[in-house]
């Protein structure tokens, strides 16, 4: 005859090297209930389209992220790329002829990213730049002819600023030490905003003339800050920019370009 269990004895399982005690077993319909709870996804804003009413999201529906259409608030979104490795950031043409949007995306999982172009009326995409630099900040220009971003292609080091086109071999503008991003254009499309990235708690901002490529210093403080955005004022006599000058937190600022 079986001895009874001693009074006040506690349930101990082991599991590998986790040890469970004291604690009830789990059914298995609790579990799953959970997974609805667990498995939440969330989605980015990525840009809007020329429509002003549509725009392209980032999403994750299976193991990666992609980008994703929405047509009209709180309508169903439509998924556009269909890749192993997950896809970066995606800028829509200011063009609206042009039907389509640039994304990054790295090739077999190299982390180098690649700029590609996404036609939209065909679904069909293509690769603009060289499948072995780093790549990215992309950067249209107000009519859309053309876009700036940063690459690594020189020496596979620093990240230079180019300008290039979907028909158009690229031109380097700016080839220096460092990491260098492009922010915006001027209303005219002569001059990049860009930004010289230096660490979390440095970097500069100045103007870059695309014709001449003469690079001028945009300093409205001379203390060290961070910038971390900025973009030209529509009428672009100055620029709006988030920086921690005379501060902990990163505020909005305007500086005047006269």
């Amino acid at each position: 005859m079986a001895e009874p269990a001693a009074f006040g004895s506690r349930r101990r399982v082991e599991k590998g090297s986790l040890l469970i005690e004291g604690i009830p077993e789990i059914p298995a319909r609790v579990a799953q209930r959970l997974h609805q709870y667990q498995n939440t996804r969330g989605a980015s804003l990525q840009d809007w389209l020329p429509d002003g009413n549509s725009m392209l999201i980032s999403t994750r529906f299976a193991q990666t992220a992609q980008i994703h259409l929405v047509r009209t608030p709180g309508g169903a979104r439509r998924q556009l790329t269909y890749f192993d490795e997950p896809v970066g950031g995606a800028w829509t043409c200011p063009d609206p002829a042009a039907s389509g949007f640039l994304f990054t995306k790295d090739v077999g999982g190299s982390e180098f990213h690649q700029i590609f172009l996404f036609d939209m009326s065909t679904g069909a995409c293509r690769m603009l730049t060289d499948g072995e630099s780093r790549n990215g900040g992309v950067c249209w220009s107000n009519r859309g002819d053309r876009f700036a971003y940063h690459t690594t292609v020189r020496n596979g080091r620093d990240f230079d600023l180019h300008v290039g086109g979907t028909h158009a071999r690229p031109t380097a503008v700016l080839e220096r030490e460092g990491e260098w991003w492009p922010l915006d254009w001027s209303p005219d499309d002569t001059k990049l905003l860009v930004m010289q990235y230096v660490s979390v708690h440095e970097s500069y901002l100045y103007l870059l003339d695309v014709t001449s490529k003469t690079l001028t210093p945009f300093r409205p403080t001379d203390e060290r800050v961070y910038y971390d955005t900025a973009r030209f004022a529509r009428d672009g006599r100055g620029i709006y920019f988030t920086c921690d000058q005379d501060g902990e937190f990163r505020r909005l600022w305007h500086g005047d370009l006269q």
